[in-house]
């Protein structure tokens, strides 16, 4: 996967590949067959290389790669460096919280990947809304142990709606941060 980053833009967190997408790649080789994540979207996706490399690796029929509608342009630029293009991967402007855009996507998806996303507590909310509205039977859910308290909150909120297993618990070796991968399943 060829991606290109912002570095100069650190303040933007959507313009750099951050320590969880590796992580959650090695685990879906290992866990998942050919196309069995089916129509994917890749939600608060920054640089789309988690959505590209499951794309490349065959892991899903199609792949929606999403976040603000400014990010759309470097999505498709990073789409055009692995030679993706519409229809079967696309690039969508989708901001957490804008329910109607959301309901209007409602069951195209058999899965969401949301990975790195809840470092934020403020952002749990439009993000959790989002996920529900989208209504994937499946969402991969990852992310880098930062904030004790944080994350716990943002899964009870989520499990109103999804049933939620921890499938991977790894350490990050540069940081010593844990990264989580868990499977939430709608109820």
């Amino acid at each position: 996967v060829t991606v290109r980053q912002q570095a100069k833009v650190l303040s933007d967190t959507a313009a750099l590949v951050w320590m969880e997408p590796p992580f959650v790649c090695r685990w879906l080789a290992a866990t998942y067959e050919q196309q069995a994540l089916g129509a994917t979207i890749d939600i608060g996706a920054g640089t789309g290389f988690l959505g590209l490399w499951a794309m490349l690796h065959g892991l899903c029929r199609s792949m929606t790669i999403s976040d603000r509608l400014s990010r759309v342009p470097f999505i498709r630029e990073n789409m055009s460096y692995n030679r993706l293009a519409p229809p079967e991967t696309t690039a969508l402007g989708l901001n957490w919280g804008d329910l109607k855009a959301a309901r209007a996507l409602s069951g195209q998806f058999d899965t969401a990947l949301a990975v790195g996303l809840i470092y934020d507590p403020g952002l749990h909310e439009p993000l959790i809304a989002t996920l529900v509205a989208l209504a994937p039977p499946l969402v991969i859910l990852s992310f880098a142990r930062r904030h004790e308290g944080h994350e716990e909150s943002f899964l009870r909120k989520l499990g109103a709606n999804y049933s939620i297993t921890l499938r991977q618990h790894a350490d990050e070796p540069l940081r010593g941060n844990a990264v989580l991968i868990y499977e939430c399943r709608v109820r």
